[in-house]
């Protein structure tokens, strides 16, 4: 009888000592980061070397800056029929501001900067809330995520992945 105490008492002070550490020395991590990490380990797959992450909430200043920024190119040119809530664009404006290249209007920036830049871009709509936008450089990439929480609002930009180049080539691009 006496080593079965001695037994169940181990036992007591080993979850003791397990639950404090678990309490006091671990890291707090919420559910909403957990599902940040499987999502942003499910696009980091398709990367050789992931160079940047770089993760932006709703209400992040990112998004009011890069509309602003497509207004202004749509005030440039105001006959443009080139929507300026299109995710590509709002996307192309970031990258291309992110690498120090003056914008001249809408319609230059869908048609002509590919051609004179020589960058590659791709959209892929893996279902109707999230829409990956791709530009490839000669010797960087970017991808960014485009969430929206119902079919009937905007896209806002949650995730921009800096990359050196795909895997597999999948999704295409040239």
């Amino acid at each position: 009888m006496n080593k079965k105490k001695k037994f169940l008492y181990a036992k007591a002070l080993m979850f003791g000592l397990i639950t404090v550490f678990v309490i006091f020395y671990t890291p707090k991590i919420s559910f909403q980061q957990i599902k940040a990490l499987s999502e942003s380990n499910k696009y980091t797959e398709q990367f050789n070397q992931v160079k940047a992450v770089s993760n932006f909430k709703i209400e992040s200043d990112v998004n009011n800056v890069l509309q602003k920024a497509a207004n202004h190119l749509k005030d440039k040119n105001p006959n443009s029929e080139i929507p300026v809530d299109d995710p590509h664009v709002v996307f192309s404006i970031w990258v291309l501001q992110h690498r120090n290249v003056a914008l001249q209007d809408l319609d230059w920036l869908w048609y002509k900067a590919p051609l004179e830049l020589h960058y590659y871009w791709q959209i892929n709509r893996p279902d109707p809330l999230v829409t990956l936008e791709y530009v490839v450089f000669n010797e960087v990439g970017y991808m960014g995520v485009f969430e929206r929480e119902h079919e009937k609002e905007p896209y806002h930009l949650r995730t921009i992945y800096e990359f050196d180049r795909l895997k597999t080539w999948t999704p295409m691009i040239p």
